[in-house]
């Protein structure tokens, strides 16, 4: 089942109101530990000093563990209260996902296409699906924390292994988004073979299910400084791997 909560956090004036998806919601008072953020769920907008007014998140989908799930049988859904995204919309809107593993400046990148301050950096890590709604664009940009993220050995009595629970979350969550969108954008910093992998599993399944989807391969050299060692790595790891005509 789908369950939308209020979010309250204490220390901020931002609070998260129940989604329009027909769930049944929970009220917790304001400081509440069930709200406070240090809950599961990282608030969608934080206040670090020298970074200026972040962008906060129009929803999160928060579905972090399978294992949880499980258990609990429902997912709790995030929405801000100054959200112009309407969740029980019908009406057809483009879908652009950033995928990749985890830690490869996906939400960087976001902020850079689109004009945003989502949180981001060593600090920051994604959580769930997170949304955010371009109205003017009628666009939803998804971002999630990625592939092969790190996981928690704390804690006793666990039924299922945390990476074993982590693979599986992970692929659940890649074949959604993989699903769901019409444009499918993969970052990666150097490119490793288990990218290679996906990226090319990707493009077999939309070749195969003759989806008109757009899938697009972005090169985040955020440790390489020099133009030269930039155009020597793209060479070697992508003009002489793959075919193809320059742009």
């Amino acid at each position: 089942s789908l369950r939308a909560r209020p979010f309250h956090c204490a220390p901020c004036p931002f609070c998260v109101a129940p989604s329009s998806m027909g769930a049944s919601s929970s009220t917790s008072s304001p400081g509440s530990g069930e709200g406070a953020c240090a809950s599961a769920f990282a608030c969608p907008r934080r206040h670090v000093p020298g970074r200026g007014a972040e962008t906060m998140y129009d929803a999160i989908l928060g579905f972090q563990s399978l294992s949880d799930f499980v258990s609990s049988r429902s997912i709790d859904i995030l929405q801000s209260p100054h959200s112009l995204l309407d969740l029980g919309d019908t009406h057809r809107v483009r879908i652009v996902a950033v995928v990749g593993l985890f830690d490869k400046g996906k939400t960087y990148l976001i902020n850079k296409l689109f004009g945003l301050n989502l949180p981001s950096g060593k600090l920051f890590t994604t959580k769930g699906l997170s949304f955010f709604w371009a109205e003017e664009r009628r666009m939803l940009i998804v971002d999630s924390a990625g592939v092969q993220a790190t996981v928690s050995y704390r804690g006793s009595g666990q039924d299922v292994q945390p990476i074993v629970d982590a693979q599986t979350t992970e692929s659940i969550i890649f074949e959604v988004i993989s699903q769901m969108a019409h444009y499918l954008i993969f970052v990666v910093n150097d490119l490793t073979w288990f990218e290679q992998k996906y990226i090319a599993m990707l493009q077999h399944k939309y070749v195969q299910t003759q989806v008109p989807k757009e899938l697009i391969v972005v090169h985040n050299m955020r440790t390489t400084s020099v133009v030269e060692e930039a155009t020597e790595l793209f060479d070697r790891q992508i003009m002489t791997c793959y075919e193809g005509v320059p742009s």
